[in-house]
């Protein structure tokens, strides 16, 4: 079981008003939109460094390349020429999601040596699940650079980016510092939910 039947914590609340904002668009989607500019500066909000190749890619999703694909075919244009030289965030995915697991349950293996398979996957389920990594993405407004042919972005869509966007990471800085991310970000934010976890295991 996970924490979601013991308690209540600040992600249900946001989500919740996240999915009744159905007009909501993407800052991206908007005129006048730099998002050169927007990328920089959201490296530099989380006073991380990103290669900004990367970071761009992580916020691509494979349905904004079917969108804009199908967009200039139906302008006119033949399939080569309106091929986008972009590639999708997949593989950031991939890599972000698997650090993210490794680095979560070597930490928290260390921090509650004694709890129970059932109680450690409790934990890791609860930290990795759809209600916070979206929540915690909603607050580092990574909805507002996501390219996707989704508005608004599905939980599923978003969780991704946010996966991708610590691939990102990890190739631009390292595991030490993608660590890091991850802890403040995800684990000790929500230790006290944690917490209470551990004790009922």
């Amino acid at each position: 079981m996970v924490l979601l039947e013991y308690t209540v914590h600040p992600a249900r609340n946001a989500w919740q008003s996240l999915k009744a904002t159905k007009e909501r668009f993407q800052r991206s989607q908007k005129p006048n939109f730099d998002y050169h500019a927007e990328i920089m500066a959201f490296s530099k909000r989380l006073n991380e460094t990103f290669t900004l190749d990367l970071l761009k890619t992580a916020f691509v999703n494979s349905s904004y390349l079917v969108q804009e694909m199908n967009r200039r075919l139906e302008l006119g244009l033949d399939k080569e020429t309106a091929a986008l030289n972009l590639q999708d965030n997949q593989e950031l995915y991939q890599r972000g999601s698997e650090f993210t697991a490794m680095y979560l349950r070597e930490r928290l293996q260390q921090q509650f040596p004694n709890l129970s398979d059932v109680g450690m996957t409790a934990l890791f389920d609860y930290l990795t699940g759809q209600e916070i990594m979206c929540y915690v993405a909603q607050n580092l407004a990574l909805e507002d650079l996501t390219l996707s042919s989704e508005c608004p972005l599905s939980p599923e869509t978003l969780q991704r980016t946010f996966y991708a966007v610590i691939g990102a990471l990890l190739q631009s800085s390292g595991p030490e510092r993608t660590g890091l991310f991850i802890r403040v970000g995800l684990s000790q934010q929500y230790m006290p939910y944690v917490q209470d976890i551990a004790n009922v295991h």
